[in-house]
C-alpha cells in the first residue's frame, strides 16, 4: 500500500524532487527516509515486502509540517539541507503499538474526497511525530548493527515469514544465515524492536486477525487460535486482547 502526499511526488526514486519516504513493513520495523531528487538512484531501500505500507511526502509538506525547523531532525536534517540521500538513525525501528494503530486507521477509513485527505494527513502527522521522537529518543553512543549482519537479519527474518507455522530452530536460522545464536537474538531485538518468537507470535496473531475479520471464512475462534499456535482458545484470547486492546470475538460479531 501506497500513500502520496502534495502532487510534486512520483512514484519511483528517481523522481525530479526531493522526497521523504515513511516505510512501514509487515514485520515490525519501520525506518524514515530522504530521497533527493533529481534523478538520483539512492537505493536505500531494499524490495518492499507485499504487506508494507509506505508514505511518501514532498520536502514542502515536511518543511510546513515542522515550521521549516529540519533541526529536529539532527544528522537527518544535516542531510536533507545538503540533499544528499540518508535513512534517519541509520537503520530500522520497531513500529510501536500506537503507530500500529494509526496504520490500522488509515487503511480502514472509510471517508472519500477531501475529507478523506484530511484525515490521512492528519494521521500522518501523527506517525511522523512518533518515527521522529522514537527515533530521537536512541541513546548516544548505542551500537550500530553492521550492514552485513543486519543482512543476516533480514535474511533470517524472511526465513521466519516464509515458514511462519513450522518455524526454524534458533540453530537452524543460526546456521542457515551464518550467524552465532547470540549475535542472531541480540541483533534481532535490537533490529526489529522484538525477540524471534515475540516476531512469530505478532504475525500469527495478525493473519488471525485478518482471519476473523474476514466475513467470507467460516472457521470458529478456536479453529484460528490452534492454526495461531494456541492449543487453549483461552491463551489466544488473552493475547489477542493484548495486542490489539480488543477481543477475537468483538471482529466476530
Amino acid at each position: 500500500m501506497k500513500i502520496f502526499l502534495d502532487n510534486d511526488l512520483t512514484h519511483t526514486s528517481e523522481s525530479d524532487f526531493p522526497y521523504l519516504r515513511m516505510h512501514f513493513e509487515s514485520g515490525g520495523s519501520h525506518s524514515l527516509l530522504f530521497y533527493p531528487g533529481s534523478h538520483s538512484k539512492a537505493n536505500l531501500l531494499k524490495q518492499s515486502g507485499p504487506d508494507s505500507i509506505e508514505i511518501e511526502l514532498s520536502l514542502d509538506f515536511l518543511k510546513r509540517v515542522l515550521h521549516n525547523d529540519l533541526e529536529i531532525l539532527r544528522d537527518f536534517g544535516k542531510n536533507i539541507e545538503i540533499n544528499l540521500p540518508a535513512i534517519m538513525g541509520n537503520r530500522s525501528f520497531p513500529i510501536t503499538r500506537p503507530m500500529k494503530q494509526i496504520l490500522a486507521q488509515i487503511e480502514e477509513c472509510s471517508l472519500s474526497g477531501t475529507l478523506r485527505r484530511l484525515f490521512i494527513e492528519a494521521k500522518v502527522v501523527e506517525l511522523l511525530t512518533l518515527q521522529i521522537s522514537q527515533i530521537n529518543a536512541l541513546p548516544a553512543g548505542k551500537k550500530v548493527l553492521k550492514k552485513m549482519d543486519i543482512d543476516k537479519l533480514n535474511e533470517v527474518r524472511a526465513l521466519l515469514l516464509a515458514n511462519i507455522h513450522n518455524p526454524h530452530s534458533i540453530e537452524e536460522l543460526s546456521k542457515t544465515a551464518g550467524i552465532n545464536r547470540t549475535k542472531l537474538q541480540e541483533g534481532f531485538k535490537e533490529l526489529f524492536g522484538t525477540t524471534i518468537f515475540g516476531f512469530i507470535t505478532d504475525i500469527r496473531l495478525e493473519e488471525a486477525r485478518q482471519r476473523i475479520q474476514d466475513r467470507s471464512d467460516a472457521a470458529s475462534i478456536a479453529e484460528i487460535a490452534a492454526l495461531a499456535g494456541y492449543k487453549n482458545p483461552q491463551h489466544f484470547t488473552a493475547a489477542f486482547k493484548r495486542k490489539f486492546g480488543f477481543l477475537p470475538k468483538d471482529l466476530k460479531g
